[in-house]
């Protein structure tokens, strides 16, 4: 995603994570069986989230330097919260309606919030007015796939991630059986 987002800018960079997201599920709510559901939803949805979460610190940098550090701290909280908020508004949309509308509501949410990407500053200079390298043609590099470092911050990244999102989401239907 940092050679996406170096390529084409935080502008089409955040716009596609979003209607990847968005694609996602909605694709996500047509299919019949839990295989296809996680070929239909999760590659488009990974893809999307990672497009997203790789330009929300980038773009703060980019915009701040007074401030950055509050700033950062605002982005991050932010996603925690959001996440934190998922699994009851997911828990509530699923009583009131089935999970595959609840998938086509949350499409809808995100092809909207893909709009808010249209308000960055696209250009050669950052808003700020330093000036900005020229993009690199896009090339996919795995060469770091080789450092141990680098694996071991992947699989503790990964691990990270999902011992966040599974309370937050999963943890609600049962808290409100106690």
């Amino acid at each position: 995603m940092g050679a996406l987002l170096n390529r084409f800018g935080f502008r089409i960079t955040s716009i596609l994570g979003c209607l990847s997201c968005s694609v996602g599920l909605a694709m996500g709510s047509f299919v019949p069986t839990v295989v296809s559901l996680y070929m239909a939803f999760s590659l488009p949805f990974a893809l999307g989230v990672s497009a997203i979460y790789v330009s929300a610190p980038i773009i703060v940098t980019r915009y701040f330097n007074k401030r950055r550090s509050i700033a950062l701290g605002i982005v991050t909280s932010g996603q925690g919260l959001g996440t934190m908020i998922l699994g009851p508004a997911l828990r509530a949309l699923v009583d009131v309606i089935d999970w595959r509308n609840t998938f086509r509501v949350f499409s809808g949410v995100l092809l909207l919030a893909s709009l808010s990407g249209s308000f960055l500053h696209q250009g050669t200079s950052s808003p700020n007015g330093h000036k900005a390298p020229p993009p690199k043609k896009f090339r996919l590099n795995l060469s770091l796939l080789k450092n141990r470092t680098v694996l071991t911050l992947i699989t503790t990244a990964g691990a990270y991630a999902f011992s966040r999102m599974v309370p937050y989401v999963h943890l609600v239907s049962i808290m409100r059986h106690c």
